[in-house]
């Protein structure tokens, strides 16, 4: 779903593992919007507006179901050679 967001913003810019945009809650010029993925979820915030994921999906015509991803993270797995012992202090 991110490239869907993606797609439907302005001046979209890479940054690191994130991205800035252009916010579509207020006129903005200068792309003041950072957008990350973070596990299963799309984390959006405007520093200008203080504009949150909800009302900028909302604006760009998506569902708040666009700022989850489908294909939950696979969990890795721990290995324990030996048992855990419980000690029990008196």
């Amino acid at each position: 779903m991110l490239n869907e967001i993606l797609d439907r913003l302005d001046k979209v810019k890479k940054a690191g593992k994130n991205y800035v945009a252009c916010c579509p809650v207020h006129q903005d010029n200068n792309p003041s919007m950072s957008i990350s993925e973070q596990g299963t979820r799309i984390l959006i915030y405007c520093h200008a507006c203080g504009a949150k994921g909800s009302e900028v999906v909302q604006a760009v015509g998506l569902s708040e179901s666009a700022l989850f991803n489908d294909e939950p993270q696979k969990l890795s797995l721990i290995h324990i050679s030996e048992p855990t012992r419980l000690l029990s202090i008196s």
